[in-house]
């Protein structure tokens, strides 16, 4: 089964270091009579149909079903034999970022509530649990400073992804175009903007802004738009 990563032991080997291989384990519940329990034909049907897990990439071990040692048998290494096609490159499903929580684990998702993870803090907390909830709201912009007559300052109400804030995300009018932006420093909340042309006193602008997303999650890009006044206003 394909296992949630970075590509980092692939990233390694290619660099020379030994193969790792990784692995995610999920244990079923036994079968018993009369009682309807997530045994593992269960299991290996909600990977295939709900999360497009190739059936070749699932592999069970059981009392009566011996997949690991069939993988033994035919392959020098056994699962940690490069050439053995069960699993692929990792994939990276999402980035959890943004939360004061040091060190995730024992993920599980609600069942009852979409979207949200339990976790617990691994990094010497006490015995608790935390919900973690996707945070949909794009960035939006707050403010926007004259500095000169060809620098705007633009303040965002969340951290900002570094890449996605390039001159195409501003639109500039009457006329006038973006043609340099520096980033803020860190935290990620505010990108400066150089101007083409020098801003005309007395005309009321309108910056847009589009297509800046949130720093770490990759959310929707903000949307928003500011007037101001040169030389005297400011959104």
């Amino acid at each position: 089964m394909k296992p949630a990563g970075n590509g980092r032991p692939h990233q390694d080997r290619r660099a020379g270091a030994p193969y790792l291989r990784p692995l995610v384990l999920i244990q079923s519940e036994p079968r018993r009579a009369g009682v309807d329990t997530l045994d593992f034909e269960k299991v290996r049907l909600e990977l295939i149909s709900n999360h497009g897990i190739p059936a070749s990439e699932i592999i069970v071990a059981t009392g009566d079903e011996r997949g690991l040692e069939q993988i033994d048998a035919d392959y020098p290494g056994g699962i940690a034999d490069p050439a053995c096609p069960v699993f692929d490159d990792p994939v990276v499903l999402s980035n959890l970022e943004g939360t004061v929580l040091n060190e995730l684990s024992g993920l599980a998702a609600s069942r009852i509530h979409e979207g949200v993870l339990w976790a617990h803090n691994d990094s010497g907390d006490s015995a608790r649990i935390f919900a973690v909830v996707p945070d949909l709201t794009a960035p939006a912009l707050t403010s926007v400073q004259v500095i000169s007559p060809t620098e705007l300052r633009l303040l965002f109400n969340e951290l900002l992804d570094a890449t996605s804030t390039g001159t195409a995300a501003y639109t500039l009018a009457p006329g006038g175009t973006v043609f340099g932006v520096v980033n803020g420093p860190a935290p990620l909340t505010t990108v400066i903007l150089t101007l083409d042309a020098p801003l005309v006193a007395g005309v009321l602008y309108t910056i847009t802004v589009g297509g800046v997303k949130v720093g770490g999650g990759g959310r929707a890009g903000a949307s928003g738009t500011g007037g101001l006044d040169f030389p005297n206003g400011s959104m």
